[in-house]
């Protein structure tokens, strides 16, 4: 069985299936607005921010 990738091929290929499963689920999934202030926060470093910083993590508002 030298030199054959089949079982690798196909465990790729389960994994690039998947991620894209994962991807349209977030893409469905509603974000409230509550979310979004956690994830800002959570990733934001300074106590106060602006609007403008908001907006521009979350330009699709």
């Amino acid at each position: 069985m030298e030199g054959k990738s089949t079982k690798f091929i196909e465990f790729i290929l389960g994994a690039i299936d998947e991620s894209f499963r994962l991807l349209l689920n977030l893409q469905t999934r509603i974000v409230t607005t509550e979310d979004r202030v956690h994830y800002f926060v959570s990733i934001n470093n300074e106590k106060l921010f602006t609007r403008k910083d908001y907006m521009n993590i979350f330009k699709e508002i």
